[in-house]
């Protein structure tokens, strides 16, 4: 008896591997999606603390400044 290839077989073969392919590309590019806009989150995040450390800075000298004026 000789080997026969069933071409059933290869076909749902060939289609799981186009379908999964497939699925694969959607999630990376969800994934990517998500770290994007996380990525930009963090941008904003950073954005805000080094404002909030240049206004903290500002008014700190600027107390220094009335503390030496009172001092005076």
């Amino acid at each position: 008896m000789g080997f026969m290839i069933n071409y059933n077989i290869v076909l749902y073969i060939g289609l799981f591997l186009i379908v999964g392919g497939f699925c694969l590309f959607l999630y990376s590019e969800h994934r990517k999606r998500q770290l994007d806009i996380e990525l930009w989150k963090n941008e904003q995040l950073l954005k805000s603390f080094s404002k909030a450390k240049n206004e903290q800075s500002r008014n700190n000298k600027r107390i220094k400044r009335n503390l030496k004026t009172v001092s005076l």
